[in-house]
């Protein structure tokens, strides 16, 4: 994981309901973000279960969560409806990073057609200051 999120802009979370529902309080949480955040800077967790504040969420534990979640994006999913599917999707998009593309072919043709005409405008000089010297 470690070497994964180094090659990575973002580290997204995806916390399962299964998950909040038997295990998951402040207390078991907190290390999992703690150990993420040193991991990588940029995280987005995606609870698909709404995260219920309990009195579990006053401890020391729960304050320190709060701060965790608190510098990562949280995008709760929510896709009953078309409209709340294309707000989460939407949300999620805004949170990453443009993507890296590799050159255009456009490019790639600009670029051999610029190294062409160098290469024969090279040689066309060299062809007249033959000329000038016979």
């Amino acid at each position: 994981l470690q070497l994964a999120s180094t090659l990575s802009r973002h580290l997204l979370v995806v916390m399962s309901p299964s998950l909040f529902e038997n295990q998951w309080t402040p207390v078991t949480i907190c290390p999992l973000f703690k150990q993420l955040s040193d991991i990588h800077s940029n995280i987005i967790c995606v609870p698909l279960q709404g995260i219920k504040m309990d009195a579990s969420w006053k401890s020391e534990e729960g304050c320190m969560l709060r701060q965790l979640l608190s510098r990562c994006s949280v995008i709760t999913w929510e896709v009953n409806t078309p409209a709340q599917r294309r707000r989460f999707w939407t949300s999620l998009r805004l949170c990453l990073p443009p993507p890296l593309s590799p050159p255009s072919t456009r490019q790639r043709e600009m670029t051999a057609t610029t190294t062409t005409k160098a290469k024969l405008s090279t040689f066309a000089k060299s062809n007249e200051s033959l000329e000038v010297l016979v």
